[in-house]
């Protein structure tokens, strides 16, 4: 049942994100500069949330996950993929994850503390993630 309903919401991401990707494609920007701004968005997001600044640390953080939502994409579409590419995504995503968490603790510890813990325990990698 899963598979199938995860498999659903892919299409429909896809449909969403490839003429983006396509468009970002042709206007020659490379799939890993899209990784290294989502980095940059990514770390504003969790500065923000350490300012307990919520609403503009989710814009940022809405920013970075399209950024990282058409890297790949991009790749695929101008032929970019790289196994170099994969890992640096896994790994930039990785790092924002720790910011942001760690940026909301900072900004509302009580709170937030045990539910970070929880998310730091879902940001291990994958063995995708590990080649």
């Amino acid at each position: 049942m899963w598979i199938g309903v995860l498999s659903r919401l892919r299409e429909r991401a896809e449909k969403l994100t490839t003429p983006v990707a396509e468009k970002v494609a042709k206007a020659g920007i490379s799939p890993d500069s899209l990784t290294f701004l989502g980095l940059v968005t990514g770390t504003i997001s969790a500065l923000l949330f350490a300012q307990e600044n919520q609403l503009w640390g989710a814009v940022f953080l809405l920013l970075c996950g399209g950024l990282d939502a058409i890297d790949g994409a991009v790749a695929r579409i101008s032929g970019q993929v790289t196994r170099f590419g994969g890992v640096l995504d896994s790994t930039v995503d990785r790092y924002v994850d720790f910011f942001v968490i760690a940026g909301i603790v900072w900004g509302d510890p009580p709170e937030i503390l045990g539910l970070s813990g929880c998310c730091l325990l879902y940001t291990s990698p994958s063995p995708r993630d590990r080649g």
